[in-house]
Formats: C-alpha cells, sequence, structure tokens
C-alpha cells in the first residue's frame, strides 16, 4: 500500500500515487481468489485472479487437498508477477501463464480421479490484470483478461469497465440476475483466450482490477460506484480508506473477494476526494430520486461502457 506525494525526491511528477489490495475470504484458508500488485521502473501492476470452483473443484493430495481452483488462481498470479518483474513484452504473459499451468498439471497426483467433461476443467481461473505508465498527464493501461473479473477506470465523469466479460449473459446490469456461464477461462484441459487492450486516460484518474465478489452482490452497477466514492468520501487516510472497502465487501460479498487498484495524478489523499466530490454529489443526488432500475441504467450506461471493448 502507498501514497507518494509530488514535488519530492520519492515521487516524480508521473508517478503513481496509490496503490494498494482489498482481499477477503468467504471460508479462511481456502479463499480461492488471488492478486498480484507491484511497481517498479516506472509501470505498476494490479492484477487479480478467481480461481473458478465449481468447474475446479477437484482436491490434490499433493496440494495439501486444495482444490485446483485455488492452486490455479495461485500460480497464475506468481507468473504474472514474475512476467512483470522480468519486465517481458504484453506478448509473452501468454507464455509464463501456461508455465505455470504446466507446473500445476506436473506435480498434481495422478490417483484422483479428473473430473470429465464440459463440467469440470483443470486448474481454471479467471484473470484481469491492469499494468500502467505515466507521462504528461496521460496513463497508459494495458489490460489483460480471461473470465468475468474485470478492469475498471473511474474518473472524474464516473466509472467505466474496461474489460468485456467472458460469459454467455448480458451487460452488468443484467449479469447481476442472470446466471451466465463462464465461456472462457485460463485453464489446463482447453483452449483459451487471454484478451489484451490498450488504452490512453487523463489523469487524474483510478485504475483498478477486481474479482465478482466485489461487484456482484451489488444491486446494481451505478450503487457500486457509488459506494466506492462513499467509502472514499468517508475516510481520512489512505489506509481507512482501504478498512471501509474490506468493511464493506465483507458485509455484502458471499464470496471471497479482490481489489487491487492504483491512482494517477494525485497530490496527497485530500486532493483524491475533492477530485471526486462533485461526482460522488451528482451520483449520490440520481440514485436518492429512487430510479435505480433500468431507467437509470439506460442513463448511466452510455459512460460506463464507453471504453468497453466491442468484438
Amino acid at each position: 500500500m502507498a501514497l507518494l506525494k509530488k514535488g519530492t525526491t520519492t515521487a516524480p511528477d508521473n508517478a503513481i500515487s496509490l496503490l494498494f489490495y482489498v482481499a477477503g475470504e468467504a471460508v479462511a484458508e481456502n479463499g480461492e481468489d488471488s492478486f498480484c500488485i507491484d511497481a517498479r521502473n516506472g509501470r505498476a501492476l494490479a492484477a487479480v485472479f478467481d480461481g473458478c470452483g465449481g468447474i475446479g473443484a477437484k482436491r490434490y493430495q499433493n496440494y495439501g487437498a486444495k482444490t485446483g481452483a485455488f492452486m490455479a488462481a495461485r500460480a497464475v498470479a506468481g507468473a504474472a508477477g514474475q512476467w512483470f518483474a522480468d519486465g517481458a513484452d504484453a506478448v509473452k504473459l501468454e507464455d509464463y501463464v501456461r508455465a505455470a499451468l504446466g507446473v500445476c498439471t506436473r506435480y498434481g497426483d495422478q490417483q484422483v480421479s479428473r473430473l470429465k467433461g464440459s463440467m469440470g476443467k483443470s486448474f481454471p481461473t479467471t484473470m484481469a490484470a491492469v499494468v500502467c505508465s505515466s507521462a504528461d498527464d496521460k496513463v497508459r493501461a494495458e489490460c489483460f483478461w480471461a473470465g468475468d473479473s474485470r478492469c475498471y477506470l473511474l474518473d472524474q465523469a464516473g466509472l467505466h469497465q474496461l474489460t468485456t466479460d467472458d460469459t454467455n449473459g448480458g451487460n452488468a446490469m443484467t449479469n447481476l440476475t442472470d446466471d451466465g456461464v463462464l465461456t472462457n477461462v485460463i485453464n489446463c484441459s482447453e483452449p483459451f483466450t487471454l484478451h489484451r487492450r490498450s488504452d490512453t486516460f487523463a489523469s487524474p484518474c483510478i485504475l483498478f482490477s477486481a474479482t465478482d465478489g466485489c461487484f456482484g452482490y451489488i444491486a446494481t452497477p451505478m450503487e457500486f460506484e457509488r459506494l466506492l466514492l462513499r467509502t472514499l468520501m468517508n475516510s481520512k487516510s489512505i489506509s481507512e480508506w482501504k478498512e471501509h472497502l474490506y468493511k464493506l465487501f465483507s458485509e455484502v460479498s458471499g464470496d471471497d473477494f479482490t481489489m487491487c487498484l492504483m491512482g494517477y495524478g494525485f497530490q496527497d489523499f485530500c486532493d483524491v476526494q475533492r477530485c471526486f466530490s462533485a461526482r460522488f454529489s451528482e451520483l449520490d443526488k440520481l440514485l436518492e430520486s429512487g430510479d435505480v432500475g433500468n431507467n437509470l441504467w439506460v442513463k448511466y450506461r452510455k459512460k460506463y461502457e464507453m471504453y468497453m471493448k466491442t468484438e
């Protein structure tokens, strides 16, 4: 966790302003989420991984009777962290991921029968990772993802989803009630696609990655944004904001939850609050009107999806 102040020898004008994570387990010592967060050489990484417990429920004696989902999330998180530390090219990330999966398979015990058919996969996990660098008040962000974990941008215009869920469902609103099936996850059993896209945004802004335990149990995407901003406005420091987010997700989520967050263009914590104060007031008034259903979603959706990848 970090909050860097500009104007010091440790934080040049294009330095990352804040970097922290929030993570919790539904069942202690058995959480199937993982994460990787790092900053070095002018770049920062915020990545989350959600082991797919339903299709990766097989337990491995050689891995302490942990599930394939548990192991996959941690193995792929480690691979992403090593890839970032090595300063490797974006195109090589998938090589690191596949190498980690190969290790999972190689040392997983074989005496326990494998899950068969489309309902079971070996070492399945989602991934949502954003790598950022900054120069001249611009932030270059590169997103990598598979599954339904997401990368987001939060700026003064509001919350924007950057990645497209790999499900057979609909949009961020309908996916909250429809039980969409994952159509693409990192795994050892079947081919998968690791999506990639690049964007440039104006600072100040916050970019973050999150597993569905953070956003999947909140009634609407609008309320998810408002809760993020409300916890920010009710905090006195980065540490307190982290504590408030942890409490929020612990109370509302029925799952493991993980969020990794980075920010650019802020002088200090008060500057973060000033940046989003007007947006919080605007959104708070909209939601207090009582029109939180489809009518407001139609209005909100245009900006929320403005950066989403279209196939």
